[in-house]
């Protein structure tokens, strides 16, 4: 399996303690053989102790109207071919999902077949093992600091299948250095849409961990989204373990800040406007105009206590 595969579960899951067991106890962990995440993170466990499809460190089964999730699995797959989609950012993103460090959670609430989603950056307090959701608090050096607020989402369910449009507006998810402190990356996202998010029967889980034969679980994502990022948010997100280089360079293959636009190995494909509506099929060849690119990506989720 390659590393993002591993990282997405053994580390980003196996923080979550084994399915629901948030008592801290290491279940017999030799703790020499695990990273130090420090004072407040739970160890994960040895790779042959996962051996359940759904970990969680808070069920959902008593509270199936208003499951709680944290994000345990990003993988980006479009703009295919850019170094977004690349094993180091994956590889960025899982390591800060296993140490705590980027941290997108889903509060629902569900009446009948409507669905309404609270989602976006939260921050853990290990001394109450909750998350809650932030006002705020991003650093106004790096733009409007309501940036990281949650955003509301609303859409239909199908059995226990969830989707939802676009919702117009933009938000931005950070990733936190090992300190905890400084920043490492912000995902800036623009109308964002869930294309199907499939809850497990006890709504703790989205998406599984299954045996693919190498000796490893390894987590089947169970959700779809789309979103998009302007190239003018891209710019200014800096990516600081990639010497950094910024979200637009990534993306766009070139250097946005000496190249021109039209010279990019890969030119924006989407159009946004100011208050944050999207649309996908911008043809930059042929307008120009193109300001953003298409960002789609599958996520797997599992069940967390969100603070009011």
């Amino acid at each position: 399996m390659h590393r993002f595969g591993w990282l997405g579960l053994a580390c980003a899951l196996g923080l979550l303690g084994a399915c629901g067991d948030d008592d801290g106890d290491t279940g017999g962990v030799d703790m020499a053989m695990t990273p130090d995440l420090g004072p407040c993170a739970t160890q994960p466990p040895r790779p042959d102790e996962l051996t359940e499809p759904c970990d969680y460190r808070v069920s959902n089964a008593d509270r199936l109207d208003n499951p709680e999730f944290r994000v345990t699995n990003l993988q980006i797959s479009e703009p295919a071919g850019t170094a977004l989609t690349s094993g180091a950012v994956l590889n960025i993103l899982a390591q800060a999902v296993e140490e705590e460090r980027f941290n997108w959670l889903m509060q629902a609430s569900i009446t009948g077949t409507d669905v309404t989603v609270v989602t976006g950056y939260g921050e853990w307090d290990c001394e109450t093992s909750t998350y809650a959701f932030v006002d705020g608090a991003a650093p106004p050096e790096g733009g409007d600091p309501d940036r990281w607020n949650p955003i509301t989402i609303t859409g239909t369910l199908d059995g226990n299948t969830f989707s939802a449009p676009p919702v117009a507006g933009s938000f931005a998810v950070p990733v936190f250095d090992e300190s905890g402190e400084n920043l490492d990356l912000e995902l800036p996202l623009n109308s964002f849409e869930v294309i199907n998010a499939t809850f497990s029967e006890d709504r703790s889980c989205i998406g599984e961990r299954v045996d693919d034969g190498s000796g490893f679980m390894n987590f089947m994502t169970g959700g779809e989204v789309r979103t998009f990022i302007t190239v003018a948010d891209a710019e200014v997100s800096i990516v600081t373990q990639l010497a950094g280089t910024s979200l637009c360079n990534l993306i766009s293959g070139a250097d946005c800040e000496t190249d021109a636009t039209a010279d990019w190995r890969n030119t924006p494909n989407a159009l946004c406007d100011a208050d944050g509506n999207c649309s996908a099929g911008c043809d930059f060849a042929a307008t120009g105009d193109c300001n953003a690119w298409e960002i789609r990506g599958s996520f797997a989720a599992a069940g967390v206590q969100i603070a009011d």
